[in-house]
């Protein structure tokens, strides 16, 4: 993309306001359904296959790591007078396949009783209980090496979200819950939405993250690995 430069912004399609019917058409031909809204709102409810880029200073990064540039994005927004926003946000960086918005958000999909899938949740301080008993959840840290490094939880297992929106390998055992967690809540729930994505859906997103986990002195570990 570097090397041969995209569209200019004012031959781009502008993208419009989509129906229920008119995403489905879209979802079944390939496009990608990005979901902008906070992350406590994806996981009450949103499209299966959608992917949760919150939209804010994080944004842009997360986009420019999974979006492909050979497809159609779809978006569910928060509030529908940030579109015009984010599309040029979102093209500044190449990704100027923007079909449109779901009108309506998620209130409109599941008017036209469509599927809905959720994203369980899970706080600090159950999480802190449910480990200590014998179905304790798997722990998958999403953070940066130098997070993890820094501290994180005993027992908890290691994969930076950003790798894991590259296609990297992670094991999964769907037979166990596996509870995802980052600095706030926001990390986890991309690779939370990355992992759904590939089949997974025994998971949980901790709520808060290590930042609630340290607030509450909880315990931890170093490592220098």
């Amino acid at each position: 993309m570097n090397k041969v430069g995209s569209r200019s912004l004012d031959i781009v399609p502008d993208g419009t306001s989509l129906d229920a019917d008119a995403v489905a058409v879209l979802l079944q031909e390939g496009a990608l359904v990005i979901d902008t809204r906070e992350t406590e709102e994806f996981a009450a409810g949103h499209i299966p296959g959608s992917l949760a880029i919150a939209w804010g200073s994080s944004f842009l990064e997360w986009m420019g790591w999974i979006a492909p540039y050979d497809r159609d994005l779809v978006l569910i927004l928060d509030d529908e007078s940030t579109y015009d926003e984010i599309r040029t946000e979102l093209q500044r960086i190449g990704l100027d396949r923007v079909a449109g918005y779901l009108k309506g958000g998620l209130s409109a999909w599941k008017a036209d009783e469509r599927p809905v899938d959720t994203l369980e949740t899970i706080s600090v301080d159950e999480l802190s209980r449910a480990l200590a008993t014998s179905e304790a959840p798997v722990l998958l840290d999403v953070r940066r090496a130098g997070e993890w490094t820094t501290s994180h939880i005993d027992g908890a297992e290691h994969v930076y979200a950003g790798s894991l929106a590259q296609g990297a390998d992670v094991d999964i055992d769907d037979d166990r819950t596996t509870a995802l967690i980052c600095g706030s809540a926001y990390r986890s729930a991309v690779a939370a939405s990355l992992l759904k994505k590939r089949g997974h859906h025994k998971l949980v997103n901790v709520t808060g993250g290590m930042d609630a986990w340290l607030e509450r002195g909880l315990p931890v570990e170093s490592s220098t690995r």
